[in-house]
């Protein structure tokens, strides 16, 4: 599912974060994450072009570091979170870039 929209140009590099909080019970945490992305137009894996370093996990969030791209194209960063009661939750960012 599609929980938010990002615009960033080629040469920016910053961390988003999803956070689960609404999903987890009061005793559930985030045990792992992990972050893939695909280009919106080919469907092909562009986690090598737009994501940098490993996923970080502070319950209730995951957070990536984006990176790079190429102007004009789209992605969709999917972030799912495995939790200590082994449920598995998913939450999607499109990402767009774009230089201004």
């Amino acid at each position: 599912m599609i929980i938010g929209h990002l615009t960033k140009q080629p040469s920016e590099k910053f961390p988003i974060t999803v956070t689960f909080a609404a999903e987890l019970a009061s005793s559930e945490s985030v045990s792992s994450a992990t972050v893939t992305a695909r280009n919106s137009m080919t469907n092909e894996s562009s986690s090598l072009i737009v994501l940098s370093g490993a996923v970080t996990v502070n319950t209730p969030n995951v957070t990536q570091t984006i990176t790079g791209g190429v102007n004009g194209t789209r992605h969709v960063l999917t972030f799912k979170a495995t939790t200590s009661l082994g449920n598995i939750y998913e939450g999607e960012i499109e990402l767009l870039i774009k230089e201004d």
